[in-house]
């Protein structure tokens, strides 16, 4: 019987030695098994592991984000550029080929408005050393050719219908600039960009309803 107790005595107090071993690796190490640093890597102090779908930390490539801002610039710049060229070229068929006294002074304002506005975005783009395309997308290329084969109400319908389309282009350009341009002078551009759509807008929907044409 003694030796019975004696082997029951040993047991009991390894297994109790064995607990407040766990017990202290849990403390040690933030929770045992459920430490979230798996696989037994190392993670240098101050250095936290990125969550799950973010990038490491020093990751980034120097002059990464002015590489971006400058590509939003430039997009910017060649939008309202190319939008304010065939708006003028519009403008100038209208101010000819119109038979509509409202839709030639329509016209008349696009153009004085756009000559103005081409100087400040040219002096733009050297500032900022960013390059013009002077080639208008195929698309412009075409309306152009359509609207030169319509004449009297039938060019005048084309005529609002279109400009209202590049104004509006106009307008959503001039506002993601304001939100992301890098530089106060972009900002300012964006400003009379937007200032001069919206009241190019506000005449082209005079016009269309005093001659009684729809935008749609």
């Amino acid at each position: 019987m003694n030796v019975i107790w004696v082997r029951k005595t040993v047991g009991l107090a390894a297994l109790a030695a064995c607990l407040v071993a766990v017990s202290a690796l849990a403390q040690m190490g933030g929770g045992g098994m459920g430490m979230s640093n798996q696989g037994n890597f190392p993670q240098a102090p101050g250095n936290p592991m990125p969550a799950p779908g973010q990038q490491p930390p020093g990751m980034n490539m120097p002059g990464q984000q002015n590489l971006m801002d400058s590509m939003t610039n430039q997009d910017f710049l060649r939008d309202i550029s190319q939008n304010a060229e065939i708006e003028t070229e519009m403008s100038q068929l209208a101010w000819t080929n119109s038979s509509s006294e409202n839709i030639q002074m329509l016209a008349q304002h696009v153009i004085a408005g756009h000559q103005k506005l081409a100087s400040e975005i040219s002096d733009a783009a050297a500032r900022h050393n960013l390059s013009l395309s002077d080639r208008l997308p195929g698309s412009a290329r075409k309306d152009e050719k359509k609207m030169k084969s319509l004449t009297a109400r039938n060019f005048d319908g084309a005529y609002l219908k279109r400009l209202h389309h590049y104004v509006q282009k106009d307008q959503n350009s001039a506002k993601q600039a304001l939100s992301s341009a890098d530089t106060p002078d972009l900002r300012q551009l964006a400003m009379e960009i937007q200032n001069q759509a919206e009241d190019i807008s506000k005449q082209i929907e005079d016009v269309s309803k005093v001659e009684n044409i729809s935008l749609k």
